[in-house]
């Protein structure tokens, strides 16, 4: 993603524009006749899960979707992180700006490109969206508006929660052999 990590770039779009991108690079796969019948499945964590949301409802060719601790809409992450830290009144009285201000400083319309109003253009395409009750950057209340304007046929879910057992090399860890995961 542009601006994240390694990856080049010089501004973070907050999930809005990165879209764009994939859309070139679905447009550089679909030009590639050794990919003529194979399904592209978008995948994101976080702002990343954003983007494939906002990159599923731009996009037709894209036939299915993976994201994982998505954000709802920018300035729901931002209301809820603001009235976390402060006080309820001062986060409700600042948030009908942060569209205002995602406009200034990062040129991002949020208001022409929503993940809650993408996820309504899924249609029959299908889609694995998690999230955590315990994630510490994205309240689990973004997973309820997305499900919330997310098709019919998305509705059926399903929680657990349970423990598994990794090893270390996938979770890079150097302490101990096997560590237990909640989720």
């Amino acid at each position: 993603m542009r601006a994240h990590g390694e990856s080049d770039g010089d501004m973070i779009c907050l999930g809005y524009k990165e879209y764009l991108d994939t859309k070139a690079i679905v447009k550089h796969i679909k030009a590639d006749s050794a990919y003529k019948n194979i399904p592209l499945v978008v995948f994101g964590l976080s702002m990343g899960g954003t983007t494939a949301i906002n990159s599923i409802g731009e996009i037709p060719e894209i036939s299915g979707l993976i994201s994982l601790s998505a954000f709802s809409s920018w300035e729901d992450i931002f209301y809820e992180f603001m009235a976390s830290q402060s006080s309820f009144f001062l986060a409700t009285m600042v948030k009908p700006f942060v569209p205002l201000v995602t406009l200034a400083k990062y040129k991002v319309d949020i208001w022409s490109i929503k993940p809650v109003r993408e996820i309504e253009k899924l249609g029959n395409r299908p889609a694995l969206i998690m999230h955590s009750k315990e994630d510490s950057e994205v309240p689990y209340s973004n997973f309820e508006r997305l499900i919330n304007h997310a098709p019919r046929m998305l509705k059926h879910l399903f929680a657990r929660e349970t423990y598994i057992l990794l090893p270390k090399a996938l979770l890079n860890l150097k302490k101990t052999p096997n560590t237990l995961i909640r989720y």
